[in-house]
């Protein structure tokens, strides 16, 4: 079913920048979240957010959407305490049209009946930097992108360093972690270890039997290292393990009996490697990333069912031409294969993106960008999306006035549950009579 869905945004920007910055361009902020290469805040015209590392300590939360709740335009839900179903929408989105990006994986749960990232499951320690990205953003992100969430963990410095680092707080809550890293001219590395665990509470009024705490544990590896094979060539692999137990109430044993002793295990295996060029006027990136994800449900200390496993594969190409500062062409293609398999349904499907997106300065002081991108999978058919932004800064005395629109659109996937249970043996009118088709969006801010 075609169900568009609009968003949006109204808001007064002030970039109050000091002379010094915007005289300046190697003082400005970069984000990469945009576009996908690096861009001067000030010259983008899509709507975003960042969180740094001290505005991550000082929330003290030990969930990252917990973290990202205070943000503009973001809306985070949970369903009882650390560990249970969490939702994060930007800008009322559906969770699961939320991408969320972990140093360059998509951390998407294609196991889950509407394929969404497992906000519950990522943590806070060890982020460096988030940047959120508001709106339909199917030019650069392709299906399922209705924001995006992309996170960015500690890079590899010169030197040597760590850290260690604990809190604790109420219902036997306590977090702790580590991190190491250091580098060189030629190779960096960068390690980081955290485990969460909390008692937590009888998260349901229904369950007036058992009253037990409904607790949760995660312990969470990260880490990434890199090698400067020249000036002007880099090689990086980025490894992710999340092991998390959840306990919560109402589910049902292998017989279908009521239970509130229920639990779920969480493991998920993810990396990523790179090979990125970057010469005079060409740059080219060569990324394979893989994301594995088992979930494996007990009731009354028995399993319950077959576990849900999901696999996301994605294989890409980023390349990029600069002819001058008023001329720049991001260009890419992306071959996607996911994959689901529940002891009832084990089936994948493939999935090409093409993009090319023009950015320039047009004016003085006027930058703009436009794209176009096509998808094409083989169980839904295709879909195309664009994205034009622009950003005219006027000069103040204390620093610039920035005006900025985008208007863009997006699609989300139907996922391979949908599609496997419209077209399974237990599906009923009027699932069984439908051919699900991808849902399209648009959204736009001024």
């Amino acid at each position: 079913m075609n169900k568009p869905a609009q968003t949006f945004g109204l808001a007064i920007v002030l970039a109050h920048t000091s002379q010094a910055t915007a005289a300046n361009p190697l003082l400005e902020e970069i984000i990469v979240t945009s576009s996908r290469v690096e861009m001067p805040l000030r010259q983008v015209g899509t709507s975003l957010s960042i969180v740094n590392e001290r505005e991550i300590v000082e929330r003290g939360m030990f969930s990252l959407p917990d973290v990202l709740r205070y943000e503009p335009g973001i809306t985070v839900s949970n369903t009882g305490g650390a560990g249970k179903p969490t939702s994060l929408r930007i800008r009322g989105e559906n969770g699961f049209r939320t991408r969320v990006i972990l140093d360059g994986i998509d951390v998407t749960d294609t196991s889950s009946p509407q394929a969404g990232p497992r906000l519950e499951q990522l943590m806070s320690y060890g982020v460096q930097r988030v940047e959120i990205l508001r709106g339909p953003q199917g030019l650069m992100y392709g299906a399922d992108a209705g924001g995006i969430v992309a996170v960015s963990t500690k890079r590899g410095e010169a030197g040597f360093a760590g850290g260690i680092g604990g809190e604790i707080g109420r219902y036997g809550s306590g977090q702790y972690g580590a991190h190491l890293g250091g580098g060189n001219e030629r190779l960096d590395f960068s390690l980081s270890g955290s485990n969460l665990s909390t008692d937590g509470f009888n998260s349901r009024t229904t369950d007036t039997t058992l009253r037990d705490d409904d607790g949760y544990e995660n312990t969470t590896l990260h880490g990434r290292a890199g090698w400067n094979l020249s000036d002007a060539l880099r090689a990086e692999i980025i490894g992710h393990y999340v092991d998390g137990d959840n306990e919560y109430d109402e589910c049902f044993t292998i017989d279908f009996l009521p239970t509130d002793n229920c639990e779920d295990n969480f493991r998920q295996d993810a990396w990523r490697a790179l090979l990125s060029g970057q010469g005079k006027e060409f740059s080219h990136e060569f990324a394979y990333s893989h994301n594995g994800i088992k979930r494996t449900f007990y009731a009354d200390n028995a399993r319950s069912f077959d576990p849900l496993q999901g696999e996301l594969e994605t294989l890409e190409y980023k390349g990029s031409w600069r002819n001058s500062d008023t001329l720049r062409l991001v260009y890419g293609l992306e071959q996607k294969n996911e994959a689901i398999d529940d002891g009832t349904f084990d089936t994948d499907r493939d999935q090409q993106g093409y993009y090319l997106e023009y950015q320039g300065k047009i004016l003085e002081d006027l930058y703009f960008t436009a794209g176009t991108r096509y998808d094409d999978s083989d169980d839904f058919g295709s879909e195309s999306t664009y994205r034009v932004s622009a950003a005219y800064l006027f000069t103040l005395d204390a620093g610039e006035l920035k005006l900025k629109g985008t208007y863009g659109t997006g699609f989300r996937a139907p996922s391979l549950y949908e599609i496997a249970y419209n077209n399974g043996p237990f599906s009923y009118p009027p699932a069984s009579e439908v051919n699900l088709a991808a849902e399209e969006s648009k959204g736009y801010d001024l």
